[in-house]
């Protein structure tokens, strides 16, 4: 469940860092390069938050909301909001998960649940070990990612 968690942490990060633009050459490896650099950055972070949107086309039109909070300098604190629309038509609460005071809530499409952050693997005190899931990659498999990519200051 750790790795899950920081799974979807890297997903939603990546998310957020991903922007399309007319990139071409050199250009697009060097901007693929420093996504990947600035995504590492963000996963070795003992605090984050991060909020973004998502459009997805395929034969359905998806496009979703999300937010991140992430604090481990104490106790571990994390929150992922996901909200999203299928078709034009709104789905509220497609995920909420939360982990606090060594517990962990979950609310999914009217589904709640509460538990032990034990039951997850968590032992008190612990904190998210981050994994980076594209360290192993090499900088032409990471190039490959993109259509397009820019960096333009701290956005990509």
């Amino acid at each position: 469940m750790k790795k899950l968690c920081t799974l979807m942490m890297a997903l939603v990060c990546s998310l957020t860092l991903a922007a399309c633009s007319r990139g071409q050459g050199t250009e697009k490896r060097q901007a693929s390069l420093a996504f990947f650099d600035a995504l590492h950055k963000t996963l070795m972070a003992q605090s984050m938050e991060i909020e973004g949107t998502t459009d997805i086309s395929t034969n359905m039109s998806l496009s979703g909301r999300f937010h991140l909070y992430l604090n481990q300098k104490q106790d571990l604190e994390l929150a992922l909001e996901v909200d999203g629309s299928a078709m034009g038509i709104p789905v509220n609460d497609v995920f909420n998960f939360y982990i606090r005071d060594g517990k962990t809530y979950l609310n999914s499409m009217g589904t709640k649940s509460q538990s032990l952050a034990e039951n997850i693997g968590l032992k008190p005190g612990e904190k998210l070990e981050s994994w980076d899931p594209f360290l192993s990659m090499t900088d032409e498999q990471k190039e490959k990612c993109f259509k397009s990519v820019s960096v333009s200051h701290d956005q990509y």
